[in-house]
């Protein structure tokens, strides 16, 4: 039982966020994911501080990345997917994007494609019940691109 218990905390939060912090677990975690997929390249854009993230962002983050690396390697059939983590000012802004097949609006919000889409209504609840807006879009032949923007203070620190 208590074996199931550490397990499940691991998968709600992983022990690499608190250990290496949330830059060091994306890296990780887009090398992990290359080993496995070696058909999908996935470059980093990370221009943002440890520091510079509040804690309460630091799980959505990487879950809203986890759920759309898998996205890719299940549906997009790209070859290449890039994420990009910036702090301007006031604001936090992730971006997935990959170059697969992408997919029409429209055929997904027929009762189909929701059914398939679990991966896209988690990613946006997760974004907005951490104050943050979530956007994405797609387009057949030019791949799927996902955003999640928060706005957070300026001095806001690890502490927040």
């Amino acid at each position: 039982m208590e074996v199931e218990v550490q397990q499940i905390q691991k998968q709600i939060r992983p022990p690499l966020l608190d250990i290496f912090g949330v830059i060091e677990t994306i890296k990780w975690y887009a090398e992990e994911f290359d080993t496995l997929y070696t058909s999908i390249d996935v470059s980093l854009d990370l221009d943002a501080d440890e520091t510079e993230i509040p804690d309460g962002l630091k799980i959505t983050i990487f879950r809203v990345i986890q759920e759309a690396l898998n996205n890719v390697a299940k549906h997009s059939k790209g070859s290449r997917a890039t994420i990009s983590l910036n702090r301007q000012q006031n604001k936090i802004e992730l971006i997935i994007q990959d170059n697969g097949e992408g997919f029409s609006l429209e055929e997904y919000f027929s009762n189909t494609h929701l059914k398939q889409g679990i991966g896209l209504v988690s990613m946006r609840e997760r974004v907005e019940q951490t104050g943050g807006e979530f956007y994405f879009s797609s387009k057949i032949g030019e791949g799927t691109t996902i955003r999640g923007v928060w706005q957070v203070d300026a001095e806001q620190d690890e502490s927040g």
